[in-house]
């Protein structure tokens, strides 16, 4: 079922598939399940605000566009980073952790094209983040 409303919001390309919110639900709801609250809450808000401010500031901002990557500026892909480790920090309290997780988060959005982004970004990244907390705890 459609719903006229929520229906025009759609991106053309998402008129015959699952959109980028059910993508986004589905990564989220696997992010809380697995990883810690910390790590899935740093990981699904790079997700929302990371992606969003490397749109924003790619498409109003970018003039040096990365070669062989369609629609993507080096302005974009440096305010994601900067974004998502802001992001990482303030859930984390710790560079270590934060830092790959930025890095993976950023490196998803900018090369996914295939698959959703909205759906990998939240499981990468709190991978990565899952990861290195467990291997900093070993030490």
């Amino acid at each position: 079922m459609k719903i006229p409303i929520f229906w025009k919001l759609y991106r053309s390309k998402e008129k015959d598939r699952l959109s980028g919110n059910i993508h986004f639900l589905i990564g989220s709801i696997i992010a809380i399940s697995i990883f810690s609250e910390e790590i899935a809450s740093a990981a699904i808000l790079m997700t929302t605000f990371g992606d969003s401010a490397a749109a924003l500031i790619g498409i109003s901002y970018g003039r040096n566009w990365i070669k062989g990557l369609p629609d993507r500026a080096w302005e974009g892909v440096i305010s994601e980073f900067i974004v998502n480790l802001a992001i990482g920090y303030f859930f984390l309290a710790n560079w270590i952790i934060a830092f790959p997780m930025a890095l993976v988060a950023t490196i998803v959005e900018t090369l996914t094209y295939r698959l959703d982004d909205n759906l990998m970004i939240p499981l990468f990244s709190g991978l990565a983040g899952y990861l290195v907390l467990i291997v900093y705890s070993s030490l």
